[in-house]
């Protein structure tokens, strides 16, 4: 429930372009959500959940987003956060799955200000690295808000965070 559902996808008569129309997701992305609803830890907190979920569903698959950032969030229309742009999506280097992409191969995709260290440094993506992903983004969209100094909320997105890919919490 928190990936953005595929439609349909199609190639133009020509075959010169490919189209995919995926459900409307008309609430924005969460950065333009998180400025007008995150003033509420409980929203905040349940927009995370959404976001792990999401992720979590995503990598029991085997497939490794790649770039996860608030721009690649969106809200529907009941509120609801959903992942979206599995574009630079691929299957995690220790996974069967059969997911292929054609965008970025063998090239780091991500966008770098939420780039996971071992990414940047141009390593392939792992699940360890949408999980740092997340953290920045967590930090992004929650930097201006009351509980962003809390204590709890500080450690729970230093761990995400971690230098170190095996010190991430799965």
């Amino acid at each position: 429930p928190h990936v953005v559902r595929l439609v349909d996808a199609f190639v133009s008569d020509d075959l010169t372009r490919g189209f995919i129309v995926t459900e409307l997701c008309a609430g924005g992305d969460l950065a333009t959500f998180a400025h007008r609803a995150f003033d509420d830890a409980n929203v905040a907190r349940g927009c995370c959940r959404a976001v792990l979920w999401a992720l979590s569903y995503l990598h029991s698959l085997g497939v490794v987003h790649g770039d996860v950032k608030p721009q690649n969030v969106v809200v529907d229309a009941d509120g609801v956060p959903k992942i979206c742009d599995l574009g630079t999506a691929r299957a995690a280097a220790n996974s069967a799955s059969p997911l292929t992409t054609t965008r970025g191969v063998g090239a780091v995709q991500a966008t770098f200000a939420y780039a996971a260290p071992e990414v940047a440094a141009h390593h392939r993506p792992t699940a360890a690295s949408d999980v740092y992903s997340f953290g920045v983004l967590v930090e992004e969209v929650t930097r201006t808000r009351p509980y962003a100094h809390d204590a709890k909320w500080s450690d729970f997105i230093s761990r995400l965070k971690d230098r170190d890919p095996d010190k991430r919490p799965s």
